[in-house]
């Protein structure tokens, strides 16, 4: 299954995370029902589960001019949570993946000195 990102804002804060789904269709709730009470500020399981209700009635939108990528929305205790989600990795590029953290930016400063 693919591997989507999902960048959720909602009530002043920005959340991020990833889920595997089907197909973008199917994304959002995947995504949703994956988050935990407290996870995002002011969503408890009854937020959580009005979240996914309304992500279950809605079709996510393609962006115009973004490949692979789409938003969604929904109202949460009468706030707006704007998802936009990307397909990060196709299911044959994740077999080859190494989904383990790696380090960007500057190499250590030690490194540096002795060049």
């Amino acid at each position: 299954m693919p591997l989507y990102t999902f960048v959720l804002d909602y009530d002043g804060g920005t959340y991020v995370a990833q889920v595997s789904a089907e197909t973008p269709e199917r994304a959002p709730v995947a995504w949703a029902q994956s988050l935990r009470p407290g996870e995002v500020r002011g969503m408890g399981q009854a937020s959580l589960s009005r979240l996914v209700a309304e992500l279950e009635a809605d079709t996510p939108i393609p962006l115009d001019g973004l490949a692979n990528t789409w938003c969604s929305v929904a109202g949460v205790r009468g706030k707006l949570a704007l998802i936009h989600f990307i397909a990060t990795l196709a299911p044959a590029a994740m077999a080859n993946q190494s989904l383990e953290p790696t380090r960007v930016g500057k190499p250590p400063l030690a490194a540096q000195l002795k060049r």
